[in-house]
């Protein structure tokens, strides 16, 4: 699981962990993703018009070999 804001005040379920990522850096995103299963995507940034972020998520996550990727469909 990724995340992108900031500290989380809620326990951690063990095996899930958060990490603090740059959408801009294709190759830091596939390290943050390497070994994960599934992805849920809800990224939606409105100063990003061209969903730059969610792109470069999505080509992390092939580069990465994620089994899953659900994208999130109800954005702009």
């Amino acid at each position: 699981m990724v995340k992108i804001a900031g500290p989380s005040t809620t326990a951690i379920t063990p095996g899930i962990s958060w990490q603090t990522v740059d959408y801009d850096d294709k190759a830091a995103l596939v390290e943050a993703l390497r070994g994960i299963h599934t992805l849920l995507s809800f990224v939606q940034i409105l100063s990003d018009p061209d969903q730059r972020s969610q792109r470069n998520l999505i080509d992390a996550d092939i580069s990465a070999d994620i089994t899953r990727n659900q994208c999130n469909t109800l954005a702009p």
